[in-house]
């Protein structure tokens, strides 16, 4: 493959050991000059800045009447994202 993407996916797995055997994976199926990209919501350093983040960003998904989303899915995913550092240590090869 010329391109391997992970989209918003790496902070649904359990663990960072989850993460490193997915980007293996995916170097697998990539070409030697391939890309891989990851894409995915990172935490926030303190409760405070997450609960500001979520309140502030998630008055869309309020005004569209999904409530449900909203306390749900969203607040849970900025909760947890990896530290960016953390998804740094689950790449698995070449330069980081």
């Amino acid at each position: 493959m010329d391109l391997v993407s992970f989209n918003l996916g790496a902070h649904h797995l359990p663990d960072l050991k989850t993460v490193s055997k997915t980007l293996d994976r995916m170097e697998r199926v990539a070409k030697p000059e391939g890309l891989i990209y990851l894409l995915d919501v990172g935490r926030l350093r303190t409760e405070w800045l997450t609960e500001r983040f979520v309140n502030v960003f998630g008055q869309g998904y309020l005004r569209r009447g999904m409530t449900r989303f909203f306390s749900e899915d969203f607040r849970n995913s900025m909760y947890a994202g990896w530290l960016p550092q953390e998804l740094q240590s689950a790449i698995p090869f070449g330069t980081q």
